[in-house]
């Protein structure tokens, strides 16, 4: 009996999870008509909205953070493999780039508001909904590699409302745009970050090397 409700409460776990997909799908599009229709941004709202719904969904489920990968255990090596990453990243995405085109490297005021933007407004939300809620929950359903799939298509679906609709573009060229290779890319990192946590079992890192991955594309103009 106890096996069974178990079962039936993960089954809600996971089901809770797709509906708070299915809510961010339909709030993506809505801040794409509102971008287009009226000027308003509100991608950072939306983020920070999801995030702490999924935190309070979990902390109701589970108590405290460490079901969403925020726990002390595993930290330590989540951290060392993401600033590991990290440094990769800026050396191979940013600094070298930069340099072999003569670019201008940015002001360091404005590269510091930068990257805590990308790690709290972006990587953090992102890694909290997707990789920390989502993801673990649908584990709970189905096998690991499973849910990794899953969540990774989730993932990379939610970067086509808002981007297609501001594009003004038909979806075919859309997609033949580059987006579809960018799509596939959001794809396969979203492998490398559950590969990080997995292997860890912490999201510390993965909010670290998620971010710095981003902002490496503005350390240069």
């Amino acid at each position: 009996m106890a096996g069974g409700n178990h079962a039936a409460e993960e089954g809600r776990e996971a089901k809770k999870a797709v509906i708070v997909w299915v809510c961010m799908m339909a709030a993506y599009t809505f801040m794409g008509f509102c971008q287009i229709l009226w000027g308003i941004s509100l991608g950072i709202w939306v983020n920070v909205v999801f995030s702490v719904i999924c935190i309070v969904f979990a902390w109701k489920d589970k108590p405290g953070l460490a079901s969403i990968g925020f726990s002390k255990e595993g930290a330590g090596k989540s951290f060392a493999a993401g600033f590991t990453c990290s440094a990769v990243i800026i050396l191979l995405n940013g600094i070298l780039p930069g340099i072999l085109n003569g670019k201008i490297l940015a002001p360091a005021g404005e590269s510091f508001l930068r990257l805590l933007y990308f790690l709290f407004i972006i990587a953090l939300p992102e890694e909290i909904i997707f990789r920390g809620y989502i993801m673990t929950r649908l584990e709970g359903v189905r096998t690991s590699k499973q849910a990794v799939l899953l969540s990774g298509l989730f993932f990379m679906l939610i970067h086509i409302p808002y981007q297609y609709l501001v594009s003004g573009m038909g979806f075919i060229s859309y997609l033949l745009n580059g987006n579809l290779v960018t799509l596939a890319m959001t794809f396969v990192w979203h492998l490398v970050f559950c590969f990080i946590f997995k292997r860890t079992g912490s999201l510390y890192g993965v909010v670290l090397f998620h971010g710095i991955m981003d902002w490496s594309n503005y350390l240069f103009y």
